[in-house]
């Protein structure tokens, strides 16, 4: 953002940075943010984006010429704020890409209730990227003792189930269902396993057949367990 003209963006330094949008970037506007791209390899947005004026990421997702040139063609680590995925989820959506390898997504948000998490969006933004990412955690901020969880649906059975080439899984601040955890435990290349199951779902799970090479590559995994 502070590769941007003076004219184009006013900072207010506060307790918190604020950002105001003074007018439309221009392509001309992103020499700097070009030269620095490149050079980004990991991007911790789960506070940042936050501070984004409201009006620039519309701006630059309905121009393909911005959104490109914006691009990081080389970050391979991404953080991100779970209530960055509610509305458009325009953030995840413009830093989200196939070369993100490692993905973890905080929850910063203690008050609003499960149901109204924005779970389906989380699923449906991160559903291209399930082939090709390799870490994938999810962690409440304030959860110190592990014991916060929530229930998720079908969203989170499919985002799960489109998992291939995972190294690295912690969803044990969520609950999974047993068909997902039937498809993690065939990823051949999942090294660590950290994941929530519902009591109910866990003796589902136990009491089916184990497919030949489940959980083959896993060194490590835990599984709090709740009702």
């Amino acid at each position: 953002m502070r590769c941007l003209p003076d004219d184009c963006l006013n900072l207010k330094t506060t307790t918190y940075n604020h950002i105001e949008l003074k007018r439309k970037p221009r392509r001309t506007d992103l020499a700097r943010v070009l030269e620095y791209a490149p050079r980004i390899r990991e991007i911790c947005a789960s506070d940042d984006l936050a501070q984004v004026p409201p009006t620039l990421l519309p701006i630059i997702w309905a121009d393909e010429e911005l959104w490109a040139a914006v691009a990081l063609p080389n970050m391979r680590r991404l953080w991100l704020d779970f209530g960055d995925f509610a509305g458009q989820a325009l953030g995840p959506r413009l830093l989200m890409t196939p070369r993100v390898l490692s993905l973890t997504i905080e929850n910063t948000d203690l008050y609003t209730p499960n149901d109204e998490f924005p779970w389906a969006n989380l699923a449906a933004v991160l559903a291209p990227y399930g082939s090709t990412l390799e870490n994938f955690m999810f962690y409440n901020r304030f959860d110190y003792f592990g014991v916060s969880r929530y229930a998720t649906g079908p969203a989170i059975t499919a985002l799960c189930q489109g998992f291939v080439n995972l190294c690295d899984l912690d969803t044990s601040h969520f609950m999974i269902s047993r068909a997902a955890l039937s498809h993690i435990a065939t990823l051949p290349n999942l090294g660590t396993l950290s994941f929530g199951i519902a009591n109910s779902e866990a003796t589902q799970f136990l009491a089916t057949p184990a497919r030949m090479g489940s959980f083959l590559a896993s060194t490590m995994y835990g599984s709090p367990l709740r009702t």
